[in-house]
């Protein structure tokens, strides 16, 4: 079974559809149930490999001063690496057009699990 690498597995998780059209007829983001979310958590975790890192944390407080921008309608993330070659999430705002907002407030540096994980959380595969 061919091993898939971190980035392309979120891409697979977190990306429903090809966007096209304008930002308010595009697909961003759904509620879904706990059963969908470990369903979903459990088939990377299945197919990463060892090390890859299959979660991480943003505090509020990142995640709030980002989204509460003048002109930010929502949050893109980007996938990046780290000179160690450790994958990682970039996080920034966009506008209601669907443009970043690159001269503003950007993330990373996340809390990564492993090893900081919710050992007890259904969404980490036993």
């Amino acid at each position: 079974m061919k091993r898939i690498t971190f980035g392309t597995s979120i891409l697979i998780l977190l990306t429903a559809a090809a966007f096209s059209g304008t930002f308010a007829q595009q697909q961003t983001g759904e509620f879904i149930s706990l059963e969908e979310a470990v369903k979903l958590t459990h088939n990377f975790q299945s197919s990463a490999e060892a090390s890859a890192p299959i979660g991480g944390v943003f505090k509020k407080e990142t995640v709030l001063a980002i989204l509460n921008q003048p002109n930010c309608a929502g949050l893109r993330y980007y996938y990046g690496r780290k000179d160690d070659g450790t994958p990682v999430l970039v996080l920034v705002g966009i506008d209601e057009k669907g443009n970043d907002l690159y001269n503003g407030i950007l993330a990373e540096f996340s809390t990564p699990c492993p090893p900081f994980c919710d050992q007890n959380s259904p969404l980490i595969k036993k």
